[in-house]
């Protein structure tokens, strides 16, 4: 009967539950042949093009992804820390917790006092600018990118200039970690076996 059959579907649902985690957890993970020396991508061949080492197959593997809470307790972790690198999630969670606290200043001086939440919101801003400038000089190392690209948003002055200064931040920003090792370090993202 139909009903029999039922609870049997569910309970062979419910056994394979485990693999399919266990599966998705691991969907993203793909064999990629990598330079060992220089993170470059083979193909077929006896010797990294780019570096001249010998071909050596390695997996590459995706470390999982900060929470929210996490990256903003690296960020004053690494307060001060203007070398190293950081990923992509790490950032843009950071930004979202600042742009929340910002929101709720903004809030709060309206509903119940302005100068108070004024306060708290410069005070805030004020503590987080060394911390904010460094993982944003971590977050360009991290694609591979120097630090003193913020240099250039001393150009900002210039109304035209601001807007491509800005526009290439975003892109830089955005961009997927440099695979491997690079002249800032290892990278946090991935790692091979």
């Amino acid at each position: 009967s139909v009903h029999s059959r039922e609870p049997r579907t569910l309970w062979l649902i419910l056994q394979s539950l485990p693999l399919l985690v266990y599966q998705q957890r691991f969907k993203g993970v793909k064999r990629m042949n990598f330079c060992s020396n220089c993170g470059t991508e083979l193909s077929n061949g006896v010797q990294c093009p780019n570096c001249g080492a010998n071909y050596e197959q390695h997996t590459l593997y995706e470390a999982e992804k900060p929470s929210m809470m996490d990256a903003y307790k690296s960020m004053w972790k690494n307060y001060a820390n203007f070398s190293g690198r950081a990923r992509r999630s790490e950032y843009w969670y950071v930004c979202l917790v600042n742009i929340i606290i910002s929101f709720i200043c903004s809030l709060g001086s309206s509903l119940i006092s302005a100068e108070l939440f004024l306060f708290i919101s410069g005070a805030y801003s004020l503590a987080t600018l060394v911390p904010g400038l460094a993982l944003c000089v971590r977050r360009l190392h991290d694609t591979g990118k120097s630090g003193h690209v913020l240099w250039s948003m001393l150009a900002m002055i210039i109304p035209i200039v601001n807007l491509a200064v800005i526009i290439m931040l975003i892109v830089f920003y955005c961009a997927d970690s440099d695979r491997g090792p690079n002249k800032y370090g290892e990278s946090s993202k991935y790692y091979y076996n």
